[in-house]
């Protein structure tokens, strides 16, 4: 994968190590992590690589240094087959063997909302949508599927919150005034953030 700028290019080999290649001074720099890296992206500033591995750790390294440039990311509980980075840098999507996919943000290293888990098979690929807030991903069922992101109650992106509200809100989009749009609309995002106090990690 190459950097935006150009100079450097980064990627995996079959031995499970990661590499940074400089273009200019043709000097390579190897990263190993915590297992067999099996999948890799770079982030749209072109400053962080960040990989995913057999033990189902995903770690991020600065890649002029070749260093680790924050925590590891832990949840899933088998391979991580595939990673994407949103086109805003914020969040990255992973593919693992244990048939689901996952977002994080990249800031905090904590896991937005639930796992995906739509694909029958192990999800093989996957890529955010430009505006970041969809994901859509192919599998060895010979599927591919959208998921949508709902606007974020503070760390935790809403599926489930906004499906509770989504009468509401078509309510609102069926109202015959103005009023009656805002009133429905209104109760809608209420519920979502009442939900979000009562239960932060659904």
């Amino acid at each position: 994968i190459p950097s935006p700028d150009g100079r450097k290019i980064v990627g995996y080999f079959g031995h499970g190590a990661g590499m940074i290649f400089d273009i200019m001074t043709r000097q390579v720099s190897w990263v190993t992590g915590r297992g067999f890296i099996e999948a890799c992206a770079l982030t749209p500033d072109g400053q962080e690589m960040v990989t995913g591995t057999s033990y189902g750790i995903i770690e991020t390294w600065d890649i002029h240094t070749g260093k680790p440039s924050g925590p590891d990311i832990a949840g899933h509980a088998d391979h991580i087959s595939f990673l994407a980075i949103s086109p805003d840098g914020s969040k990255v999507a992973s593919t693992s063997w244990d048939r689901t996919i996952r977002i994080w943000d990249l800031r905090t290293r904590r896991q937005l909302g639930p796992p995906l888990t739509g694909q029958t098979h192990d999800a093989h690929s996957v890529a955010f949508t430009p505006d970041s807030m969809s994901v859509i991903a192919g599998g060895g069922n010979g599927t591919i599927e959208r998921w949508d992101l709902l606007p974020e109650v503070p760390d935790t992106l809403t599926w489930t919150k906004f499906q509770r509200a989504a009468p509401l809100f078509q309510e609102a989009l069926q109202a015959k005034d103005w009023k009656g749009f805002r009133t429905s609309l209104a109760r809608g995002i209420k519920m979502v953030e009442d939900s979000a106090l009562a239960n932060p990690r659904d």
